[in-house]
């Protein structure tokens, strides 16, 4: 009985020290993740910040994903940088405009991904023939073929139609919630009161790594 017990406490103990090597890995990844965000300074949250859990409880809380990091980026060029990061250490990269995903494909749909959220992009501007920068969502032919809108990635959409419309007396269609983020929305589809008079609309969008 007591030989039983010492081998039952040496399997035990055994199993306790096992480390498993891909935890090494991942262990890794997430510091050479982190080391790369600070030395490039891109405002970064992680799960000891006191503002991680408002940044990653999912909007479906039945599927709850756990980044490994979030990014506030404030530039194209913080943009950049956190897809290089995140590339350069084999992570996953989930950019995030509204949060909505039924998903939850905005916290990267799985554990372990980079969120890129984009709150700091939020400028609604209608432009007629000035050259547009990058990382924008861009709208042509909007209204009457004249108009071309400028939003950035962060945008919601009641903020988006209160722009157009105070700007230049426009409209463009689009779902209903004003609370949803012009990412997703004009990714994936998203169908509201206008839709069938206006039909869907065209964009496109435009998201570089090396900031061209």
């Amino acid at each position: 009985m007591l030989s039983t017990s010492l081998l039952f406490l040496f399997v035990s103990n055994a199993i306790a020290d096992f480390v498993d090597p891909r935890d090494h890995l991942l262990n890794r990844q997430h510091q050479a993740l982190q080391d790369c965000l600070h030395a490039k300074a891109v405002p970064t949250t992680l799960n000891s910040s006191s503002d991680w859990t408002s940044l990653t409880t999912a909007f479906n809380l039945r599927l709850q994903y756990t980044p490994v990091a979030v990014t506030i980026p404030e530039t194209p060029q913080q943009v950049s940088d956190s897809i290089t990061c995140a590339a350069a250490a084999g992570i996953k990269v989930q950019p995030r405009s509204g949060g909505h995903s039924y998903g939850s494909y905005s916290l990267g749909g799985k554990n372990g991904s980079l969120t890129i959220d984009l709150q700091k992009f939020n400028e609604v501007s209608l432009d007629k023939g000035r050259q547009l920068n990058h990382f924008f969502i861009i709208f042509a032919n909007m209204y009457q073929g004249t108009g071309i809108v400028r939003a950035g990635g962060g945008v919601r959409l009641g903020n988006l139609g209160l722009g157009v419309y105070k700007q230049g007396q426009a409209a463009l269609p689009h779902g209903t919630y004003p609370g949803v983020g012009i990412g997703g929305h004009y990714t994936h589809g998203g169908f509201g009161y206008s839709s069938r008079r206006w039909g869907k609309y065209r964009c496109f969008a435009n998201i570089c790594n090396d900031s061209s």
